[in-house]
């Protein structure tokens, strides 16, 4: 999830919850994917039920821009997949907003 500026939170709107048991690594971009401090996964790894859920997380202070897949020069975080065992139902979101908490 990417924006043009450094943000606070992500908010998701959860279509289908996935079904399955995995875990997630909440992580950023600074010169490399390294762990987002602080995450809170309100999504409970893309498993809660429908609407709109939040992940929390401070503010990196050695958060830089960068490309990901081609798109454009933003500020990235992402959700990895860091266990897995399996899935019966795949998580689908229908929507996401990046979040500036001033």
């Amino acid at each position: 999830f990417g924006f043009d500026y450094p943000w606070d939170n992500l908010l998701l709107n959860i279509g289908t919850p996935g079904v399955g048991v995995w875990t997630l690594v909440w992580e950023y971009w600074n010169g490399g994917w390294v762990a987002l401090s602080g995450a809170i996964d309100n999504t409970l790894a893309f498993k809660a039920s429908t609407g709109i859920k939040t992940v929390f997380f401070t503010r990196p202070v050695d958060w830089v821009p960068t490309n990901v897949n081609g798109v454009g020069n933003k500020y990235w975080i992402r959700a990895r997949v860091s266990g897995y065992t399996s899935i019966t139902q795949q998580p689908k979101g229908t929507q996401a907003w990046c979040r500036i908490i001033t």
